[in-house]
């Protein structure tokens, strides 16, 4: 039996993308879980959701986890976190999310993902999963050096050049920010974190800078100039990439072509 691949995370990882920019483009091509779950001869289970804030992320891989009976069934589980600014919420049974908490500040926000990142990572341990986390795109600092109009609101008439002032002392809340990186430092097993400590500040990394396809507007690789999410060759290119990453960080081996539990996971 095929063992399962678990993922969640935002619109650069969900099945159901679909885009404000472009709404008659056909975007059902394999995203890079699937393409991914190939490689490694798995099944796909991916959960992500388009406008997911961490909570969701979190939450969607703990309840799928709990409900599989028979654990030796999960291959792997991934992580792919997104902004911290981000709130999820239920209406009835449907989870929803805005892009700006109302509520708190950035450093409390970073602060309560960065607690997400241990519960997910108590939650495998508790049952011996194999399983990374990583930053799919800025954990925070979009928010902090301005942000630009989202996709629905250039579609509304926002000019898309014009980044709001962040409501905030910067270099205060980054320093709090960095702070709570080396609290939780101590806590979490960073040797399953891919691009840790998380920003380029202190020598960390998200995935988001491991590609053009965010960092230029003409890629190949992203569906348009004024919609940076990965096309059709941009998921085969994210997937090639995690799929190099998760060997390189050991997170898994494979062997003859076969995928095998890494040195780091027992």
């Amino acid at each position: 039996m095929k063992k399962y691949l678990i993922v969640s995370g935002d619109s650069n990882t969900a099945n159901d993308f679909s885009s404000a920019s472009h709404p008659d483009m056909d975007f059902s091509y394999k995203k890079w879980p699937e393409l991914l779950a190939e490689n490694l001869g798995m099944k796909c289970i991916n959960l992500a959701r388009c406008g997911a804030g961490n909570e969701y992320i979190y939450t969607s891989l703990r309840d799928q986890i709990v409900k599989i009976k028979d654990k030796n069934e999960i291959g792997l589980v991934i992580a792919a976190w997104t902004q911290a600014t981000r709130k999820d919420y239920k209406e009835g049974q449907n989870w929803t999310s805005l892009r700006i908490d109302p509520h708190g500040n950035l450093p409390f926000w970073v602060e309560k993902s960065l607690g997400h990142y241990l519960n997910f990572q108590i939650l495998c341990e508790r049952y011996n999963l194999t399983y990374t986390q990583f930053q799919m795109i800025e954990l925070y600092e979009h928010y902090l050096y301005g942000l630009f109009p989202s996709q629905t609101d250039v579609e509304e008439g926002k000019n898309p050049y014009v980044q709001t002032e962040y409501p905030g002392d910067q270099n205060k809340d980054e320093l709090r920010i960095f702070r709570f990186i080396n609290e939780y430092e101590k806590m979490l097993d960073t040797s399953k974190i891919m691009g840790w400590p998380l920003t380029r500040k202190k020598s960390g990394w998200n995935f988001k800078y491991q590609s053009d396809i965010w960092k230029n507007p003409n890629s190949p690789r992203r569906i348009s100039a004024i919609d940076d999410h990965p096309n059709k060759l941009g998921h085969i290119a994210v997937n090639n990439k995690i799929n190099k990453l998760l060997q390189d960080y050991k997170i898994i081996n494979l062997e003859n072509g076969h995928f095998v539990r890494g040195k780091n996971n027992g």
